[in-house]
């Protein structure tokens, strides 16, 4: 095959790739690249077809689990509110069981003490979000644990 018959190949996978973002797709289209730039160098068509196959296994057994890893990557603690649990605050006023406010991720948000009460102006660590109310610990206690 020649080289320009391998190179649109390798276009006609990646549009492919880009429509199902699948990562298979472009291992194949780096494989025939590869193909391509061996029949550059001289290769005959067995040459081509080898370099494919194993271009296309080393593809796909190395590049798409790291492609994967990298594009992929989900937020090991959670989204939304989960991303607040463990964050740091401050106690904008007394904070007991039955309420209080704090100062969280620059919002004012509504908490209760898990530990009884808790001053103003004491920096906090969220151990829960319920709803809308914050559940809140002082910083030293849960240093401490």
């Amino acid at each position: 095959m020649h080289f320009w018959t391998w190179l649109a190949a390798a276009g006609v996978l990646l549009f492919i790739e880009i429509v199902t973002l699948s990562l298979v797709f472009a291992s194949f289209a780096l494989a025939a690249v590869v193909a391509g730039v061996v029949n550059l160098a001289g290769g005959n068509i067995a040459l081509q077809i080898i370099a494919l196959i194993v271009s296309a296994v080393i593809s796909l057994a190395f590049v798409k689990p790291f492609a994967k890893k990298v594009l992929f990557k989900s937020s090991p603690i959670g989204t939304g509110v989960d991303l607040l649990i463990s964050s740091d605050a401050r106690a904008l006023s007394e904070i007991t069981k039955d309420g209080g406010t704090i100062r969280l991720k620059d919002e004012t948000w509504s908490a209760k003490s898990a530990l009884g009460v808790i001053d103003a102006g004491t920096e906090l660590t969220v151990l829960d979000i319920q709803g809308a109310i914050a559940i809140v610990v002082p910083k030293t206690s849960r240093e401490g644990e």
